[in-house]
């Protein structure tokens, strides 16, 4: 499959806006489900899990937070 800039620019910005999703509360289930939608049309290479952190037990969060890095 072809990459045509745009497209891929496009694919890339979806993929940046969504990383910054994360927010104080939990996504409506429509934002999720639109957001999961855009990824599988999207020409990203890759695949992408949209998951919503406040989903996530408490403790599951602390290990992440201690082994991750904020991107900006």
């Amino acid at each position: 499959m072809a990459l045509d800039l745009t497209s891929l620019k496009k694919a890339l910005e979806l993929l940046q806006n969504a990383l910054r999703v994360a927010g104080p509360e939990a996504l409506d289930r429509d934002t999720v489900r639109l957001l999961k939608e855009d990824f599988e049309n999207s020409i990203l290479p890759f695949r992408v899990d949209v998951l919503d952190w406040h989903q996530f037990d408490a403790s599951f969060r602390e290990i992440i937070e201690k082994e991750s890095e904020v991107l900006q």
